[in-house]
C-alpha cells in the first residue's frame, strides 16, 4: 500500500514498550521524513519512569517533532508521534487498535522475555505498518476530520471565488472612475471649445472692425481732398 506524501507527516512514529523500562520492542516509522530526534524523544519518556500504569497522556512538543501521545496497560505502554495538528481523539483510536492487535499478535509473555530494542519490529511490521498508513490519511478512519477537511476545503474555495470577485469589482470601479474621469474631461473641454469659439470670434470681429476702420480713414484722407477741391472749383464757376 502506498503512502501519499500529503499525508505521511500525520504519522510519524509508531512504537510498542515495555512498562517497567521502557524497552521498545517494536517501531515503525517513515525513513524518510521521521527525524532521530522524533526517536530520541520518544525513548527519553518512555523510559523515564513517569507513565503509570492504565493511563493516557498527550505531549505536546514541538512543531518540528510533532506531539506524543501516549497509552499504558498493566505492563506494556504504546505510542504514536503525530503532526501538532492531527486530531487526539484519532490517536487514542488508533492506540486502541493497536492494543487489541497487540494483545493477540504479541502477548504480554512475548513482551517480557524480549532483551533488546526493537526485538519485535520483524514480527509486528505487517500490521504496524497497516495501521500506520490508513490512519495516515484521516479521511479513512475519522469522519469528523473528513468533514472538516471538506469544509475547509471549500471554504478555500469560497476565499478564492470571493477575492477574485472582490479583484474584478475592483477592476470594474476603476473602469468606472476612468470612464467618469473622461466623461468630465470632455465637458471640460466641450466648455473650454466653445469658450475659445466665443473669443476667437470677438477677436476676428475687433480685427474687421479695426480694418474697416482703416479702410474708411485711407478712402477719407484720399477722397476728401478731391471733394473739396471739386467744391470749390463749383464755387468758382
Amino acid at each position: 500500500m502506498h503512502i501519499n506524501p500529503s499525508f505521511a507527516m500525520n504519522i510519524r512514529l509508531i512504537t510498542l514498550g515495555r512498562l517497567s523500562d521502557g524497552l521498545a520492542v517494536a517501531s515503525y516509522k517513515r525513513n524518510d521524513t521521521t527525524k532521530a530526534e522524533v526517536e530520541a524523544t520518544v525513548s527519553r519518556v518512555l523510559s523515564s519512569g513517569n507513565i503509570k500504569p492504565n493511563s493516557q497522556l498527550t505531549v505536546v512538543i514541538n512543531e518540528d517533532i510533532g506531539t506524543l501521545h501516549l497509552a499504558s496497560g498493566e505492563a506494556d505502554v504504546i505510542s504514536v508521534v503525530t503532526s501538532s495538528t492531527y486530531p487526539r481523539r484519532s490517536a487514542f483510536q488508533l492506540l486502541e487498535e493497536l492494543r487489541v492487535k497487540m494483545e493477540s499478535q504479541a502477548p504480554a509473555q512475548e513482551l517480557q522475555a524480549c532483551s533488546k530494542q526493537d526485538q519485535l519490529s520483524k514480527k509486528c511490521q505487517p500490521w504496524l505498518r497497516e495501521v500506520f498508513i490508513r490512519y495516515s490519511s484521516l479521511e479513512n478512519v475519522d469522519k469528523l476530520s473528513h468533514v472538516e477537511i471538506q469544509v475547509d476545503e471549500v471554504k478555500t474555495v469560497m476565499e478564492a471565488n470571493i477575492n477574485r470577485i472582490l479583484d474584478n469589482a475592483e477592476a470594474l470601479s476603476s473602469v468606472d472612475d476612468k470612464a467618469e474621469s473622461l466623461r468630465q474631461n470632455a465637458s471640460q473641454f466641450q466648455k473650454q471649445s466653445v469658450t475659445l469659439r466665443r473669443i476667437l470670434w470677438w477677436r476676428n470681429f475687433k480685427i474687421k472692425c479695426i480694418v474697416a476702420l482703416l479702410v474708411g480713414s485711407i478712402l477719407g484722407y484720399i477722397l476728401l481732398p478731391i471733394f473739396v477741391e471739386m467744391y470749390k472749383s463749383e464755387g468758382r464757376r
